[in-house]
């Protein structure tokens, strides 16, 4: 069995400091893994940045982030709304098509009686990757069967090492050729916003 690892973000230059600047930066360390057996892992760290002054700030920022920004065409928008209790309230899409009680998870302390952000990441994950499988093969004249299948499995942890939340996600495609499978996973969306990161706009209102 082969393992490639490759490092998607790698930060050559750090912000400058002095006595009177402390800050702490740490290097992201987001690996994409892929082997044979047709199973994907990435895995996403916190990005933590601190410091006194915003231009050191703004330079570290700007040098995490030079690698991975985007610019996307917005061709469809979902708007969705959380409100609660976090973690443990609600969340609804703002056309009213959906509204979901959430609740954390039993191994996390939590009651378990309500769905998690990772259960929502996984279901929206595994249907987008199969969108992805299909259209690769349709662009190569491939007929899927209609027992492909996708698992996507989502968990959340504390970082080994750097402490801090974050999630790794292993994929498992079931009756799909392994070459069609490693294409897709250039181009669904969702394995494209973890392996090259994505611009988020905050807004304070």
């Amino acid at each position: 069995m082969s393992i490639r690892y490759r490092r998607l973000l790698n930060i050559n230059e750090r912000p400058r400091t002095n006595a009177n600047t402390a800050h702490h930066f740490q290097q992201p360390s987001w690996l994409s893994r892929i082997n044979n057996t047709q199973i994907f892992t990435c895995y996403i760290h916190p990005i933590m940045i601190f410091a006194v002054r915003p231009s050191v700030r703004a330079a570290a920022r700007q040098s995490v982030f030079a690698t991975q920004r985007r610019t996307v065409i917005s061709l469809a928008k979902t708007v969705a709304t959380a409100s609660g209790a976090g973690r443990n309230g609600s969340t609804k899409l703002d056309d009213g098509s959906l509204d979901i009680g959430l609740a954390t998870p039993k191994e996390m302390g939590g009651s378990g009686q309500g769905n998690n952000p990772e259960q929502l990441f996984a279901l929206g994950y595994a249907s987008c990757f199969l969108g992805a499988l299909q259209l690769v093969a349709k662009n190569k004249n491939v007929k899927l069967s209609d027992d492909v299948k996708i698992k996507a499995a989502v968990s959340i942890g504390e970082v080994k090492g750097s402490g801090g939340f974050g999630i790794g996600v292993e994929l498992t495609a079931i009756g799909a050729d392994a070459s069609l499978v490693h294409e897709a996973h250039t181009v669904c969306p969702y394995s494209r916003i973890l392996k090259e990161g994505a611009e988020v706009k905050l807004n304070v209102k």
